[in-house]
């Protein structure tokens, strides 16, 4: 029981909602992953675009991107960005 909830969490601690993981589908990404466009975040390993609506905040600073099995080439669930625009 205690890996599972381990699975969830960041190297620094926080945990990543259900809805953005199963188990270890999230993972740390560079800012040039991504890239900021007027409405949404686009992923450079796929070309999808990510409105900005849906972004989630990421309360130790880094990038995060949650896709199935962690494989880079997999439709995202979930992108954490720093806080930006504020």
């Amino acid at each position: 029981m205690e890996y599972l909830l381990l699975a969830h969490l960041s190297l620094s601690g926080f945990a990543f909602p259900n809805e953005c993981c199963s188990n270890n589908d999230c993972y740390e990404i560079q800012a040039a992953d991504v890239v900021e466009q007027s409405d949404a975040w686009r992923i450079s390993a796929t070309g999808e675009l990510f409105p900005k609506q849906t972004v989630r905040n990421s309360p130790d600073g880094k990038f995060y991107r949650c896709s199935a099995q962690a494989r880079v080439d997999a439709r995202t669930y979930c992108l954490f960005i720093p806080q930006w625009g504020s």
